[in-house]
């Protein structure tokens, strides 16, 4: 992790995924990204930028592990092009997903994602702007994120 690009990032008032910035844990993203001149942080404990907005730190399973977490019942995983990313889930019934889904409706992420491949850099990579898509199944086991922007604002 850079401090010049943090410097830039927050004089600039927003992170992009063309920064290509990795931090090693959520504490590094909160106290770089979330945090103001006073070193107070201006998000939740739950991790909401405001009514509409949240950060999400998914930790995403590796492409060998991704069909073992599935039968396991939990797995979050991004598609290749890192514009959508899927949430497995099999465990919970069908009415506390679709409830999870209508809390999510209109809610933007900040989707701060950690890859464990080495090939990925091991760290949480900014990945964007998204939203709860729609569900890929029948049974809701499998939550859809579109991305919707490459920015995010900061404060």
């Amino acid at each position: 992790m850079s401090n010049s690009l943090i410097h830039e990032i927050k004089n600039r008032k927003y992170i992009t995924t063309q920064d290509n910035i990795v931090f090693r844990t959520i504490l590094d993203v909160v106290s770089s990204v979330f945090t103001d001149e006073n070193k107070i942080s201006y998000i939740t404990g739950n991790y909401k930028i405001s009514e509409n907005e949240q950060v999400w730190f998914p930790n995403f399973v590796t492409e060998k592990k991704k069909e073992l977490e599935i039968e396991k019942g939990y797995a979050i995983y991004p598609n290749k092009a890192l514009d959508t990313i899927y949430k497995f889930e099999s465990e919970r019934t069908l009415d506390f997903k679709k409830k999870q889904a209508a809390k999510q409706k209109d809610l933007k992420l900040a989707v701060f994602g950690k890859f464990f491949e080495k090939e990925m850099v091991i760290g949480y990579h900014f990945l964007g702007v998204f939203v709860f898509d729609s569900f890929e199944d029948d049974q809701c086991n499998i939550m859809v994120y579109k991305k919707i922007a490459d920015k995010l604002d900061l404060r």
